[in-house]
């Protein structure tokens, strides 16, 4: 073993002398370098060291070792290092070095690409500040060119409005000369007609006193003709002027009116274009104040036009710093992958511990399941057990009870008998004389109770024999159980006619009249336990009703008592032996319905016993996996041989076995319902208060298929 490793240290050594080696200088020249080198620089010390790198296996070469019970005691010891073994460690140490001084590069390289981030962050900045400047200056450059437009548009108006103005100023002077002239002539013409007024007082009143000095002296002491005649004339002249002073005056009047309008007119007008002129000076102060704005801003982005320029200077400059940052990034996307393939491996030993640790768990759900089935499987071992010892005590007691009365009875051989005689015969006459006479005393009971009966409702009043009477309430109340004892006695009679139990499917001649008989009986059972169910809620529901339903129920026993008679009608075959599978049960399924139908309508708010509930479901959902257990078994009587793989067959088994753990199920359902407390199976399930108190119909509707089911 010491030859082996010897020889494999030198073949190590060998390998590692034909290989090409850095000098140490380099290394150290390398190693000095302060982390401000560039990246070229980086790269070449990252190819400097690939080659050195395969130096480093035959250090971790394996060694054999050899155990000291096979060495001798004059054994050499062992060689000491060569010089190739120390060049090697001096490059290892320059190596770390290297490692050393490309992780503080690193570190820095980490720095310098965040602040590449930032500077990219802030370029993006600058760049959308630009545009958003850019936007804004051709919205002013718009709004510029728009304001000088209103601008001239205004200073046009504003001469419109000048020349207007002083048209308008033209026409008011020439109106106000007109009127001053108006006025002045109307002026003359009032003196006018004033003193052709005066002069017309004046002749009326010499004509006033003409024709009183011609009344009072006549024609004689009058003047002449030739004077009236003048006189006329005068009047008739005076009469002409007046009325064309008067026309004058009404023209005037109409012309003054005319020019009052005018000036009216004229005035408003004015007061309209000072309006206006008011209205155009403010939209001119503000065009003014638009356009002042509009140079300022002007200026503000001749400010920003330089600004963006310095800003892609910097740009630029950034983008070389971008450049470098990324030959940085390459060679430590180098280093990552490396990183990344030691991550992978951890990875995968990672999953392949986890599937272990999988497959532990299902490995302990699986024993814990078993666990519990066992211990299900040991809790009905241990009632088993605990009825065959109760059992087997009871079998006790009755042979110890045996055993004395065979002592007796052997006592009293031994002794001579008085008389000889058959104990058997004696005993079988005494029990039909008991039967008999037990027989008549029941008949008897039952006439005085009938007789007891019709005398007691003799004395009560017509209102408790009348129709829908507290009389038919009591028979309700009687009907009920009575239903019940006669399907229960049924069932029980069918089973034994027909031998119904779990190994009924394997007789013989499943296919004819026995396979017929049997799914008529378990058929029928059926039928009996759903109807059972139905009347256990009656019973319950009876007991606790208010005395308005429970009347309302006793008015429709005439309809439920003639359902009894299928019930009867089943009996009475049994009597006579002819149950068989001829009968027709379609009576049977209508009282089924009928009841239903009944209680879903008058009953259903009612109060339940959820114990009995669950016990009825359990009980009829046994009779119906009894009919398919049947029904499986004639259709596997049909099947010939060979035929044990098909379709059907595989069905068949599978609905036997799902109708085998569905019994189970219902076993272990019925020993953990309330009231069954056994030692050693688990507690017995509590019904919340809320289930107790009321089931909804719902409940009721799961628990009890339609009648169209049976």
């Amino acid at each position: 073993s010491l030859l082996l490793s010897s020889l494999v240290l030198s073949t190590a050594l060998q390998t590692t002398a034909r290989r090409p080696k850095p000098s140490r200088p380099a290394g150290t020249g390398a190693s000095k370098a302060g982390p401000s080198g560039s990246v070229s620089a980086s790269a070449g010390e990252m190819s400097s060291s690939e080659p050195s790198t395969p130096a480093q296996t035959p250090l971790g070469a394996p060694i054999i070792p050899t155990p000291g019970g096979l060495l001798s005691p004059s054994a050499p010891p062992p060689p000491l290092p060569s010089k190739e073994e120390e060049s090697l460690r001096g490059q290892v140490k320059d190596l770390e070095e290297k490692l050393e001084t490309l992780r503080m590069k690193r570190t820095e390289d980490k720095v310098k690409l965040k602040e590449l981030e930032k500077h990219k962050i802030q370029l993006e900045q600058l760049q959308e500040w630009k545009n958003k400047m850019q936007e804004q200056q051709n919205d002013l450059t718009k709004q510029l060119k728009e304001a000088k437009k209103e601008a001239k548009e205004a200073q046009e108006a504003k001469e419109h409005y000048m020349e207007e103005m002083a048209d308008t100023a033209d026409a008011i002077e020439m109106a106000t000369l007109d009127k001053e002239m108006a006025e002045e002539r109307a002026e003359s013409l009032q003196q006018e007609v004033e003193s052709l007024k005066e002069k017309l007082d004046e002749l009326t009143m010499d004509l006033e006193i003409l024709k009183h000095e011609i009344e009072e002296k006549g024609s004689d002491g009058a003047a002449s003709s030739y004077h009236v005649k003048q006189l006329e004339e005068q009047n008739g002249r005076l009469k002409e002027a007046l009325v064309r002073m008067r026309d004058l005056s009404v023209s005037e009047k109409q012309e003054h009116v005319k020019l009052q309008k005018q000036t009216e007119r004229k005035s408003t007008e004015l007061d309209t274009l000072r309006t206006q002129r008011e209205k155009l000076q403010e939209e001119m102060k503000l065009a003014e104040r638009t356009i002042d704005e509009l140079k300022e801003q002007v200026d503000g982005a001749l400010g920003a036009e330089e600004m963006v320029e310095t800003l892609t200077e910097r740009n630029l400059d950034l983008e070389e710093k971008v450049r470098e940052l990324r030959e940085t990034v390459i060679d430590l996307e180098a280093i990552n992958e490396m990183n990344d393939e030691l991550q992978e491996n951890a990875r995968e030993t990672e999953l392949e511990l986890r599937e272990m640790l999988d497959l532990g768990g299902g490995r302990v759900r699986e024993a814990e399941k078993r666990v519990e089935a066992a211990q299900e499987t040991v809790a009905d071992y241990q009632q088993t057990i605990k009825k065959y010892r109760e059992l087997t005590a009871h079998l006790q007691e009755v042979n110890r009870e045996l055993t004395s009365q065979q002592e007796a009875t052997a006592e009293q051989q031994q002794q001579p008998p008085a008389e000889m005689f058959d104990f058997k015969i004696k005993f079988a006459e005494t029990k039909a004389y008991a039967k008999a006479i037990e027989m008549e005393l029941r008949k008897m009971e039952v006439g005085q109770a009938n007789r007891q009966v019709s005398l007691l409702t003799s004395f009560m009043p017509d209102s408790f024999l009348r129709h829908g009477g507290d009389h038919d309430c009591i028979l309700v109340l009687l009907l009920i159980p009575r239903l019940i004892f006669k399907a229960e006695l049924i069932s029980k009679q069918a089973q034994e006619k027909f031998d119904l139990n779990d190994n009924c499917v394997e007789r013989s001649g499943m296919r004819g009249a026995a396979g017929e008989q049997l799914s008529f009986a378990a058929g029928l059972v059926y039928s009996l336990s759903l109807l059972q169910a139905t009347l256990h809620q009656y019973e319950q529901a009876l007991n606790q009703c208010s005395v308005e339903v429970y009347q309302k129920i006793g008015t429709l026993y005439p309809e439920m008592c003639v359902h009894e008679r299928s019930l009867d009608f089943l009996i009475d075959l049994l009597h006579k032996d002819q149950l068989d599978e001829t009968v027709h049960v379609a009576p049977l399924t209508k009282a089924i319905k009928y009841y239903q139908h009944l209680y879903s309508i008058h009953l259903a708010e009612q109060t339940e016993d959820c114990t009995m509930h669950l016990a009825d479901h359990i009980r009829f959902t046994q009779s119906a996996l009894d009919c398919m257990c049947v029904e499986v078994g004639r259709l596997r009587a049909f099947l010939h041989t060979g035929q044990e793989k098909t379709d059907l067959a595989v069905l068949l088994k599978d609905l036997e076995t799902s109708c085998s753990d569905i019994r189970q199920f219902c076993k272990k359902i019925r020993r953990r319902m309330p009231g069954t407390d056994v030692p050693g199976i688990p507690a017995a399930l509590t019904f919340l208060q809320q289930v107790t108190n009321q089931h909804s119909p719902s409940y009721i509707s799961v628990f009890f298929p339609p009648p169209g089911v049976i």
